[in-house]
C-alpha cells in the first residue's frame, strides 16, 4: 500500500505545477496556490519548494512577501550545500587515501548532474555508495576523520549488520551527517542491483573535482523506488527529482530501469511511481 507521505496535498500538487508545469498551466496553478500558502505555518516541504518556484518565476511571483520568501528558500539551500559539497570532498579525499572508491547517491548526485543548480535541492546529509568489501575500511576511515557511527556502534557490529541493513548512519558536531552505504536501495539487499549501480556509474563534478555518480537510469529507479518508503515525515520530494532527472537526460534505459525493478523486486513499487 502506498504511503500518504509519498504523494502531494492539493496545494502542494499546485506549487509543483506552478514549478514544472507548461507556462500557461504554471500561471494557473501559481495563482491558485497562493491564497492556500501560508506562509507564517509553511510545512518543510512546501517551504523547499519555494526555491523551484523563485527559480522558474523570479521577479515575476505575484507579490513581495512570496517573492522574499521564495528567495529566502533558495538562498538557504545553496548556503547549506555549499558546506554539504565541501563534506563530500573531504570524504572522497579521505576514502580514496584509503584505497575505497564511492559513488554519490541521492540528493548530491541530483544537484550537481540534473538540477545544475545548488540552491533548487536541499540536502540534509552526503550518502555514499561503497563495495561491501570497503565497508569496514571505509567506516575506519571515517571514524578517523572524526564521524561518529549511529547508536556508538563499532565496526565489528556494523559489520555483522551489512546482511540485514543498508547503510549506516554517521554524524559529526551539530550538524554534519552522512549515509554510508553498501546496498544503494533501503530494503533492497540484491547484490546484483548494488553491482549495476557500479558497472553504470559516470563521473561528474564537484566543486571542479571529479566524482562518481550513478548514471541517469539509475537515479531515476533510486528516486522511485524510494517515493514509496514509508515515513514520519512526507517524501514527495521525488517528484521534482524525477521530473527533473527525465527533464535534463536523453539517456533513460527503460529496459535498464525494468531490470533494476525486477532485480529489486520492485515492479510495483515502479509502476505506482509512473
Amino acid at each position: 500500500m502506498n504511503s500518504p507521505a509519498c504523494w502531494p496535498t492539493a496545494s502542494q500538487e499546485l506549487l509543483l505545477l506552478a514549478c514544472f508545469a507548461p507556462d500557461d498551466l504554471a500561471r494557473m496553478a501559481l495563482d491558485a496556490c497562493r491564497p492556500q500558502l501560508d506562509l507564517d505555518s509553511l510545512d518543510p516541504t512546501s517551504d523547499r519548494f519555494l526555491s523551484l518556484l523563485f527559480h522558474r518565476w523570479g521577479n515575476r511571483l505575484p507579490d513581495r512577501a512570496l517573492h522574499e520568501r521564495a528567495y529566502l528558500s533558495h538562498i538557504t539551500i545553496w548556503r547549506s550545500n555549499q558546506r554539504r559539497f565541501l563534506l563530500a570532498l573531504a570524504i572522497t579525499r579521505d576514502l580514496r587515501q584509503a584505497g575505497v572508491q564511492c559513488l554519490f547517491l541521492k540528493g548530491l548526485a541530483l544537484t550537481i548532474c540534473h538540477y545544475r543548480d545548488s540552491a533548487l535541492r536541499a540536502m540534509e546529509d552526503v550518502d555514499l555508495l561503497v563495495r561491501p568489501n570497503d565497508v569496514a575500511t571505509a567506516v575506519e576511515t571515517l571514524r578517523r576523520a572524526g564521524w561518529v557511527p549511529e547508536e556508538g556502534a563499532g565496526t565489528a557490529e556494523i559489520m555483522r549488520k551489512t546482511r540485514v541493513r543498508h547503510a549506516w548512519q554517521f554524524s559529526r558536531g551539530e550538524d554534519e551527517s552522512c549515509d554510508l552505504h553498501w546496498h544503494p536501495v533501503l530494503r533492497c539487499y540484491s547484490p546484483a542491483v548494488a553491482e549495476l549501480f557500479w558497472e553504470g556509474a559516470r563521473s561528474a563534478e564537484l566543486l571542479q573535482r571529479p566524482v562518481s555518480v550513478p548514471c541517469a537510469t539509475d537515479l531515476l529507479f533510486h528516486v522511485c523506488a524510494h517515493g514509496l518508503q514509508w515515513s514520519w515525515t512526507p517524501q514527495i520530494r521525488w517528484i521534482p527529482d524525477a521530473l527533473t532527472v527525465l527533464r535534463s537526460s536523453a539517456e533513460i534505459d527503460w529496459e535498464r530501469l525494468l531490470n533494476l525493478a525486477a532485480l529489486a523486486e520492485m515492479n510495483v513499487r515502479l509502476h505506482h511511481r509512473s
